[in-house]
């Protein structure tokens, strides 16, 4: 059963496109990807030291010696001139490299929005090297790819700060095992699937109105100059703002954006109220636990907290995959025009491999009206 289901997600289209992705970019730039992954771990690194430091600030260096070999030493009675100082240093460092991969990230998209043009351009000259007429690759949809090609740099952004995302949510989830084990491992194990189940439930619905978008944008288009011209003639003529059997295509489209849009926002809405609910579990499953005289309040607070900002990283990671439907036309586009560019061995073959793909479909999103939302 197991081995059936892995065989059919292989063959599945897209996976496959995925696949191409993550071998395009992300084994395309190693070096790039692991100065970004070393920068956001430092950074995360940092700003779970702070905790810590924050706690034996509240509570003095005696706890965080058992879990920081480093402020081993230090006297009690100094706890707060010492911890203070190192906590300002260490949330200084945090924000530099922070700062630092953001920049990073920054020339990966650059890097790899010039990469993924000039890969078609080279696929372009590829197949007419080969001996297919330059006539027949022009009946490609190449210039549309092209401007949906420029989308995939902004693609590597939202896989940066997933990294960054994804690492800060380790730290911060390390930080609160350590200060209070058997429960955070207890609420992991239930509010972490949650989340992560209606991540993809979310994920899968925004994705269906990413393609949705796709779909409709030629029509949409045509419909949008043919009102034109009607206006021109002096009719009257608008688009119909009703969804319904007589819905026009811009409508419909705008529809399919907007209800992207809403997806990202309800995956969220749904993470931040897993994490308020295991956050209340934890402090009311604390205070009753302990009684008023050995309520320990810095480990308390310092653990909230840090399940707090764990899970606050789950919520900007299930709204990065929630918003990773919208870039995957253009990057459908790419990967089928490279893979028939550089693999069509006749004419007749490439035509009937044009025909058979979603070319047309998948790269008429150069006017997606969701270009610049999350």
């Amino acid at each position: 059963m197991s081995l059936a289901i892995i065989r059919r997600i292989k063959i599945t289209p897209s996976f496959q496109t995925a696949r191409w992705f993550f071998g395009d970019c992300v084994l395309g730039f190693p070096a790039r990807l692991i100065l970004i992954t070393g920068l956001g771990l430092g950074a995360a690194a940092l700003q779970g030291f702070s905790l810590i430091l924050l706690n034996a600030a509240i509570s003095g260096f005696s706890r965080a010696t058992q879990v920081v070999p480093f402020v081993r030493g230090i006297p009690a009675d100094g706890s707060i001139s010492m911890a203070i100082p190192l906590l300002v240093i260490a949330l200084i460092l945090s924000v530099l490299l922070a700062y630092a991969q953001g920049r990073q990230v920054l020339r990966l998209w650059e890097s790899y929005q010039v990469h993924s043009v000039n890969r078609i351009y080279d696929a372009v000259r590829s197949a007419v090297a080969r001996g297919l007429a330059p006539t027949v690759v022009d009946e490609a949809p190449t210039l549309m790819v092209l401007r949906a090609s420029q989308r995939l740099g902004a693609l590597t952004r939202i896989v940066g700060s997933s990294i960054s995302a994804g690492l800060r949510f380790v730290v911060f989830g390390v930080v609160a095992v350590m200060l209070n084990p058997t429960l955070t491992i207890m609420l992991a194990l239930v509010a972490v699937p949650s989340a992560a189940l209606a991540l993809m439930y979310f994920a899968r619905r925004a994705s269906r109105c990413a393609r949705r978008v796709a779909v409709l944008s030629g029509d949409a288009g045509q419909e949008l100059n043919t009102l034109l011209k009607r206006a021109l003639q002096g009719d009257k003529t608008a688009v119909m703002p009703e969804l319904g059997v007589m819905a026009s295509p811009f409508t419909e489209k705008v529809a399919a954006v907007t209800g992207r849009i809403l997806y990202v926002e309800k995956a969220k809405v749904t993470a931040g109220l897993i994490a308020m609910l295991a956050l209340g579990v934890f402090i009311g499953w604390e205070l009753l636990a302990s009684s008023e005289e050995t309520v320990a309040w810095s480990a308390i607070l310092v653990s909230a907290l840090s399940l707090l900002l764990a899970f606050k990283q789950l919520v900007e990671v299930s709204s990065a995959i929630s918003s990773f439907g919208r870039f995957y036309p253009a990057m459908q586009a790419q990967h089928q025009l490279l893979e028939i560019l550089e693999t069509a061995i006749s004419p007749q073959d490439f035509r009937n491999r044009l025909e058979r793909s979603s070319l047309y479909k998948a790269a008429a999103t150069d006017d997606d009206l969701s270009e610049e939302l999350p």
